[in-house]
């Protein structure tokens, strides 16, 4: 039997809360041994086990620890997951994976030269909603897609009160922080596009980062266009497409991250199961007769990411989501930002 991966996280915040250690805590195949807490030892009440160490520096000086998760303020990725790297780790990197796409290209460089796995936690790839949204395409029960509308939106007037999310600084704003999940569904399944144009702005009062987005991707015979705000108090269908056999629609969901804060654990039973009332609507026409029903949405779990992890690590398997993936993703938002300053159609 091959030993569980030693793993160590660069913070004790949200992600790890909710979820990092429910994912790994329950998966025999990792050790999650420490943690970084700088001016406490919260961790504790819950994983009396982890040694706490008060920078990351320190965290990676642990010649046990084979794999360190970079959960930080967005832009301290690139820096310490390069620490990281260099001190021969293993590294999976929240959403976003870097502020640049340069810096993500050097981090791959970098991870290969080492031979070390470099992946980014796009857990939305493991929603039932981008699941069901997948397979419906690959069916190709809709004909030849012609258009997509992906929408994540919330409703939050206020301030986020962690100064880091609120701040000018890179890799901050709201295509940084929602825009990479719908971003990375929208690479997955149709590659890059050849072109787009984008609207970035801010609404909430007194706002220094940007929370509304809308983004037109251009491909061949195909537009997909990508939408957020933090200011929708009655959200549209998450994913809206068309083809010349009819439509799909679906609510977005967020079960996983509701189950998980409220300390559900990623083996239970009920897990990742959504009601039969959020499932969505396929409205074809399929050999001449017009078809209406509802599509069960595949169970979701996140935890196979880090099954897919271990694999990789132990086994040589398929990295989870492959870098390059995640670095198109950046590319995607700089040219979004290069759009919305010049009011232009920017190629890719």
């Amino acid at each position: 039997m091959l030993s569980p991966i030693t793993t160590g996280i660069c913070s004790f915040g949200y992600s790890t809360k909710v979820f990092h250690a429910p994912l790994i805590i329950n998966n025999h195949n990792f050790k999650w041994t420490a943690v970084v807490e700088r001016n406490n030892e919260a961790s504790k009440e819950q994983y009396p086990q982890l040694t706490i160490y008060k920078s990351v520096d320190d965290l990676l000086k642990d010649d046990s620890l084979e794999l360190i998760i970079v959960n930080t303020p967005n832009q301290t990725h690139y820096d310490l997951a390069k620490k990281a790297l260099l001190a021969n780790k293993h590294v999976i990197i929240d959403k976003p994976f870097t502020a640049t796409a340069a810096e993500a290209k050097e981090l791959i460089s970098l991870a290969n030269e080492r031979q070390k796995m470099l992946s980014v936690f796009h857990n939305r790839r493991w929603d039932g909603d981008y699941l069901i949204v997948k397979n419906v395409i690959e069916s190709e029960a809709l004909g030849r897609l012609v258009e997509a509308d992906f929408r994540f939106e919330r409703f939050k007037t206020e301030l986020n009160p962690k100064k880091h999310k609120e701040e000018a600084a890179p890799a901050t704003g709201l295509l940084y922080e929602i825009g990479t999940h719908i971003i990375d569904q929208a690479i997955a399944l149709f590659g890059m596009p050849q072109s787009l144009f984008a609207d970035i702005r801010k609404t909430r009062d007194g706002s220094l980062v940007d929370d509304y987005f809308e983004l037109l991707l251009f491909y061949p015979n195909f537009r997909l266009k990508l939408k957020s705000t933090i200011l929708a108090k009655e959200e549209l269908p998450g994913y809206i497409l068309h083809g010349t056999n009819g439509s799909f629609i679906k609510k977005r969901m967020n079960l996983q991250e509701m189950q998980l804060a409220a300390g559900m654990t990623p083996f239970e039973t009920d897990y990742g199961v959504e009601p039969e009332a959020e499932w969505g609507i396929l409205n074809i026409i399929n050999d001449g007769v017009s078809m209406k029903k509802q599509l069960p949405t595949p169970v979701s779990n996140y935890a196979k990411f880090y099954e897919l992890v271990y694999d990789h690590i132990r086994n040589k398997g398929p990295v989870p989501v492959n870098p390059q993936d995640a670095m198109k993703g950046i590319q995607l938002i700089e040219a979004a930002y290069k759009s919305n300053i010049t009011k232009q159609v920017v190629n890719l």
